[in-house]
C-alpha cells in the first residue's frame, strides 16, 4: 500500500504505482490539504477510508482500475469535511441507475463516478452521493473525440467538469464518462500521461496554488498514447467555422443565415445563426448546431363578402407557400358552402420542420365556381418553385468568407441579418410582391394574393397579433392577410409562425 498525505507544508511523496497505470488529472485553483492513496486493493482502500471517516476527512477523488481483467485496484483522494456520503462499488449500469434516480428525488447528487471493466467488457459503476439539489449533466462511455465535443459545447454555457473518468475497452478503446455542474472556475487538464510526467505536473502546479478536481486512472496494453489537443490561432478558428458553414450550404444550410459576428476565445470560434450556431473547436473538430426550427399552422379564414357569382355560397380554395432562398413549401386547401360573415377553423401545419430563416410565406385564394383546382395549384406551385430558385441564385452574391471578416471587426460589412433580409426583401421580395398570380391565366377563379416577411431582420418570432374564436376557446395567429378582390370575394386569412426547440438526445452507456 502506498500512501499519500499533503498539506501546505509536507514534503514531496514518493508512491510506487502500478508501472503501466495511466493518469488523467484536472487541477482548480486551491491551497487546501489533500489525503492520498494509490493503486491499493478494497481491503486496503477501505481500511483508510474507515480510518479516516472519523477524523473528518471525506472522499474527494475515488479511481477504480482492473488489473488481469479480475483484480480491482483503488487510487483514492480525501479533504477535510464531515458531510455525509452514499456510496456503491462495482454495480451493473441498470441497478446504479436505478440507485441514481431514487437518491435524486431525495435530494443527493453524484459526488464521484467510476466506471470500471472486468474481463468481457463488462462495465462496472461505483458511485458516491451527497447532499445537494444541483443540476447535473452526464455523458457514459463516450470516446474521447465526443467527450471533447460535448466538453467544449458545455464550457461556453457555464458547466465545468465535477467528474471525469476514462475506461477500457477491449482492444484499447479509451471511453469518457463525465459529469458536469453549473460554474465558471478555470480548470488544468492532463489526458493520458504516465505516472511520472502526471507526478511532474502535480508538483509544478501545487507550488501555483492548484489542486486536483479529478485524478482519473486507467491501464492499457500497450501505454495509451498522449492525446494532444491542437491549439490553431483565432483566424484559423474563424475560418474553420467558415468552411464549415460553406460546406452546409452557406446561406441554404438548416442552421439559417447568420444572426451575428464570430465569436472568438481561446478554445472555439462560435458563429451565431438565425436558428443556432456553427462552432469550430481548438480540436479540430466542428459542428452545425440546429436549436431552433418553425411550425406553420394555417388557422383558418373569415368571409366577409362571397364573390359576384350566382351561387348562394363559395367554393374557395388557398394556396399556401412558404418560401426562402432555394426552397419553397406550397400546399393548397379547398373548401364548400362559405357564407358572408363565417369564420372557418382548419388548424393545419403545413410544415414543423422549417428552418429559421428570412422567408416570406404567401397566400394565394380562389374561387372554384370554375376552373380546375389541380390546374391552379400546379400553376403556383410551379412558379413559387420558380421564385424560390431566383432567391438562391440572389443568395449566391455574398461571400460567407468576407461576411464573416466584417462580423469580427476587421473590415466589410457589420450586420449579416441585413444581408439575409435582404436576400428575401429584395430580389426574391420584389418577384413576390408583383402580384405573382395575377398573370398565371386562371381565369375569374382568381380572388387575390399576398406575402408577407415570416421574421424580422434580427429573426425574432412575430408576435401573438390577435385570436379568432373556435369550439374550445380563442385560437391565436401571428399572421393576417387580407385578400380584397373587389368583386370575387373578401377574406382575412390566419397563420400562427411559432420558432421550436429541437431536442437533444439522451446520453445512454456504451
Amino acid at each position: 500500500m502506498s500512501v499519500t498525505e499533503r498539506v501546505a507544508s509536507a514534503t514531496k511523496p514518493a508512491p510506487r504505482p502500478t508501472a503501466s497505470m495511466s493518469y488523467t488529472a484536472v487541477w482548480e485553483p486551491s491551497k487546501a490539504g489533500e489525503i492520498q492513496l494509490y493503486d491499493v486493493t478494497y481491503e486496503e482502500y477501505r481500511a483508510k477510508y474507515d480510518q479516516l471517516w472519523g477524523q473528518g476527512w471525506r472522499l474527494k477523488g475515488l479511481q477504480v482500475a482492473v488489473v488481469g481483467g479480475t483484480q480491482v485496484r483503488y487510487t483514492a483522494v480525501w479533504q477535510p469535511s464531515t458531510a455525509g456520503e452514499i456510496q456503491v462499488y462495482g454495480w451493473t449500469y441498470e441497478d446504479y441507475r436505478k440507485k441514481y434516480d431514487e437518491l435524486w428525488g431525495q435530494g443527493w447528487r453524484l459526488k464521484l463516478l467510476q466506471p470500471f471493466v472486468l474481463s468481457g467488457n463488462q462495465v462496472r459503476y461505483t458511485a458516491v452521493w451527497q447532499p445537494s439539489r444541483a443540476g447535473e449533466i452526464q455523458v457514459y462511455g463516450w470516446t474521447y473525440e465526443d467527450y471533447r465535443k460535448k466538453y467544449d459545447e458545455l464550457w461556453g454555457q457555464g458547466w465545468r467538469l465535477k467528474l471525469l473518468q476514462p475506461f477500457v475497452l477491449s482492444g484499447n478503446q479509451v471511453r469518457y464518462s463525465a459529469v458536469w455542474q453549473p460554474g465558471t472556475t478555470g480548470e488544468i487538464q492532463l489526458y493520458g500521461a504516465r505516472y511520472t510526467d502526471y507526478r511532474a505536473k502535480y508538483d509544478e502546479l501545487w507550488g501555483q496554488g492548484w489542486r486536483l478536481k479529478t485524478l482519473q486512472t486507467f491501464i492499457s496494453r500497450p501505454a495509451p498514447p498522449k492525446i494532444r489537443v491542437p491549439k490553431p490561432s483565432p483566424d484559423q478558428l474563424k475560418q474553420r467555422a467558415i468552411d464549415a458553414y460553406k460546406a452546409d450550404g452557406g446561406l441554404n444550410s438548416g442552421v439559417g443565415y447568420p444572426a451575428g459576428g464570430v465569436q472568438l476565445t481561446a478554445d472555439q470560434a462560435v458563429w451565431p445563426m438565425s436558428g443556432g450556431r456553427v462552432v469550430a473547436r481548438a480540436n479540430g473538430s466542428t459542428a452545425i448546431e440546429i436549436d431552433q426550427k418553425v411550425r406553420v399552422t394555417f388557422i383558418g379564414f373569415k368571409c366577409f363578402e362571397e364573390s359576384s357569382e350566382l351561387s348562394t355560397s363559395d367554393e374557395p380554395y388557398f394556396v399556401v407557400s412558404y418560401v426562402h432562398a432555394g426552397k419553397s413549401v406550397t400546399s393548397s386547401f379547398e373548401f364548400s358552402k362559405i357564407n358572408e360573415g363565417q369564420t372557418t377553423l382548419v388548424g393545419a401545419v403545413i410544415g414543423d420542420d422549417f428552418d429559421v430563416k428570412t422567408a416570406r410565406l404567401h397566400v394565394a385564394v380562389y374561387e372554384h365556381d370554375e376552373g380546375s383546382v389541380t390546374t391552379a395549384n400546379g400553376k403556383v406551385r410551379k412558379t413559387m418553385e420558380e421564385i424560390a430558385a431566383a432567391g438562391a441564385q440572389a443568395a449566391a452574391i455574398y461571400d460567407v468568407a468576407t461576411s464573416a471578416k466584417g462580423a469580427a471587426g476587421d473590415g466589410g460589412l457589420s450586420n449579416y441579418a441585413a444581408i439575409a433580409g435582404g436576400v428575401v426583401g429584395g430580389p426574391l421580395g420584389a418577384l413576390i410582391g408583383k402580384g405573382i398570380v395575377g398573370a398565371l391565366g386562371l381565369g375569374d377563379d382568381y380572388v387575390g394574393d399576398q406575402g408577407v416577411p415570416v421574421f424580422d431582420q434580427n429573426y425574432n418570432q412575430i408576435p401573438v397579433l390577435g385570436s379568432v374564436d373556435g369550439p374550445a376557446g380563442p385560437v391565436e395567429f401571428s399572421h393576417m392577410f387580407w385578400i380584397d378582390s373587389g368583386n370575387d370575394g373578401d377574406y382575412e386569412v390566419y397563420f400562427r409562425v411559432q420558432k421550436m426547440d429541437v431536442p437533444r438526445p439522451t446520453p445512454s452507456p456504451s
